[in-house]
C-alpha cells in the first residue's frame, strides 16, 4: 500500500498549520512498514513515524484519513 495521511504532530510549521490545520501534518508512507500490514507513516516536517494501525482495519476511502 502506499498510503499518505494527514497526522497530528508536536512539530512546528507555520505553512502546514495554514494548509492543514494547527498542529496536523502530512506525512508520507513507511513502506517498508506498510507491506508488511502496518499503517505507518513518516511526517514531513520532522520525520517522527506515526502508527496508525493494521493496514486491514484501515477504512479504505478515495481520500487519506485524517487522524487526530
Amino acid at each position: 500500500m502506499n498510503r499518505t495521511a494527514i497526522v497530528v504532530c508536536d512539530c512546528r510549521s507555520e505553512y502546514q498549520d495554514s494548509v492543514y490545520g494547527k498542529q496536523h501534518r502530512f506525512a508520507n508512507p513507511v513502506n517498508r512498514m506498510q507491506k508488511d500490514g502496518v499503517y505507518a507513516v513518516r511526517c514531513t516536517v520532522c520525520g517522527k513515524v506515526h502508527n496508525l494501525g493494521l493496514l486491514s482495519h484501515v477504512r479504505h476511502s478515495a481520500r487519506s484519513p485524517q487522524i487526530g
